[in-house]
């Protein structure tokens, strides 16, 4: 990222942890190995950033205040509430829901992400069992999961919704230009999704 002082990521877990960044010397190392799937920071020129091949990278600003956080959305990051957390965090540093935009990077979509029983109970206590917005639906042999339909509604859920969200729209799985760990089966590299206040 022009004019980044330093790059910032996490030990990521698959978790909802969120590391707040403040001023002073950050020891980039050290965080490397901090547990956490989240952080966010006030401080220009950090750039903080994910790393995901089939989880959903999520950039959120706040535009008043210049608060900004990524988090790293997995299947189970979504259940253990890594965006709620994380919004909490910016609204807990002065942030304001309604001045929060978002930004959902590229992931493996709803018509590639094959999953059993057992997640669709887990998204069924979080989202409920029936509707048309369910973020699942049943195939032969088994149900689809729609991560980013997940993500969405969480964010609205949050107050961001509408104009102040964007969708990158292109998945890991059928693009060949991006890392996939389903693809791959396991042997994937990782893209790097950064936000950063100038």
């Amino acid at each position: 990222l022009t004019g980044a002082k330093t790059l910032l990521t996490v030990k990521q877990v698959h978790g909802a942890k969120v590391i707040g960044l403040a001023g002073g010397k950050i020891d980039s190392r050290a965080l490397r190995d901090t547990e956490a799937d989240a952080m966010i920071t006030d401080q220009p020129g950090l750039a903080i950033g994910v790393l995901c091949a089939d989880c959903f990278p999520v950039l959120l600003a706040e535009t008043e205040k210049r608060i900004i956080g990524v988090c790293h959305c997995g299947r189970r990051g979504i259940i253990e509430g890594v965006i709620e957390n994380t919004v909490k965090a910016m609204v807990k540093k002065g942030g304001r829901r309604e001045k929060m935009i978002a930004a959902v990077g590229p992931g493996i979509c709803g018509n590639c992400y094959r999953v059993d029983d057992e997640v669709v109970e887990e998204y069924r206590g979080k989202f409920g069992g029936g509707g048309g917005d369910k973020p699942w639906r049943r195939v032969p042999g088994g149900f689809l999961l729609d991560l980013k339909k997940a993500i969405f509604s969480i964010l609205a859920g949050q107050g961001i919704f509408g104009g102040r969200t964007d969708d990158l729209g292109l998945c890991t799985f059928e693009n060949q230009g991006f890392f996939s760990h389903r693809g791959s089966r396991g042997r994937a590299g990782r893209q790097l999704s950064a936000i950063m206040i100038k």
